[in-house]
């Protein structure tokens, strides 16, 4: 928690940096016509140079190369120059861009500072959304939980040693024990777990999400071909509907972003539940094919 409400602050704080910088960068290039021309009479008042020299009238200014026309020319030629490049309209064409270019700090501080009030505000709402819906279903609720992600068969790779939870809701659904909590992963970064309790034991299986090969390298093949037979996921590069889970004895386990709402939560665990609904059917069916044989 102090990592990321670390993180958070210094994301905050940078945001307010970059945005100061906008602030700055567009206030001092918002001039008013008046400061226009008194921008434009002070700088058209200024001496004529010729390489860095100051020049009279009657004086010459040589150039060569590349773009000598523009470089070189009378006193009177330069002078001329001088004016028309500081008259009110150019130093306002110039100013405008300046405020362009102030415009992308404020956008990049106006991002920075809503992900941080979003995260913040998903923060504030998680615990109230799961007290809700444990009061709303007869589950119980408990704030914290100092072993329970050690404890839940969590992919133990995930638990970079923490082994607390947070936001924990325990109850029953369709028959099934589950457990909805909160954890920390290898990054610090909160994530949602949900686990429910199998009536019989599985052999380890690890499906990725998100992946052209979905079942994990380290789960048997024997496995990997039951899950294809029977749930339709298989190790090629098809695009069958999956859902990123593991499983190892009784429990059956899938980390999800962090949801806030009761509806949000409550279509996680119905759809993880539904899972361990199609794997009990589907043991069922091998155990009966099995006595067939």
């Amino acid at each position: 928690m102090v990592h990321t409400l670390t993180r958070r602050l210094v994301v905050g704080l940078t945001a307010i940096l970059i945005g100061w910088l906008g602030v700055w960068l567009l206030d001092s290039h918002w001039k008013s016509n008046a400061e226009l021309r008194a921008e434009s009479q002070r700088r058209g008042a200024e001496a004529v140079l010729c390489d860095g020299k100051v020049m009279s009238p009657g004086d010459v200014c040589m150039a060569f190369g590349k773009g000598a026309g523009d470089r070189g020319g009378t006193y009177e030629e330069m002078k001329a120059k001088q004016l028309q490049a500081v008259q009110p309209e150019k130093l306002r064409s110039d100013d405008l861009i300046w405020r362009f270019v102030a415009i992308v700090p404020l956008l990049i501080s106006a991002v920075l500072l809503i992900s941080v009030i979003v995260a913040f505000v998903v923060v504030a709402r998680t615990p109230a959304g799961r007290r809700t819906l444990a009061a709303a279903h007869g589950w119980t609720y408990e704030r914290k939980h100092p072993t329970l992600a050690g404890e839940a068969g969590l992919f133990k790779p995930y638990l970079q040693g923490r082994i607390d939870a947070t936001d924990v809701v325990a109850g029953e659904r369709k028959g099934f024990p589950f457990l909805i909590f909160s954890y920390r992963d290898t990054s610090s970064t909160e994530k949602a777990a949900l686990r429910v309790t199998l009536p019989v034991a599985l052999p380890f299986m690890r499906i990725l999400d998100s992946s052209e090969y979905p079942i994990s390298s380290d789960t048997d093949p024997g496995v990997q071909a039951w899950l294809g037979e029977k749930l339709g996921i298989k190790p090629t590069k098809s695009s069958v509907p999956r859902m990123a889970f593991w499983a190892q004895d009784n429990r059956l386990v899938r980390v999800i972003s962090r949801q806030s709402t009761p509806s949000a939560i409550e279509a996680e665990l119905d759809a993880t539940v539904n899972l361990a609904e199609r794997l009990m059917k589907a043991v069922a069916e091998t155990v009966a094919e099995e006595h067939r044989h």
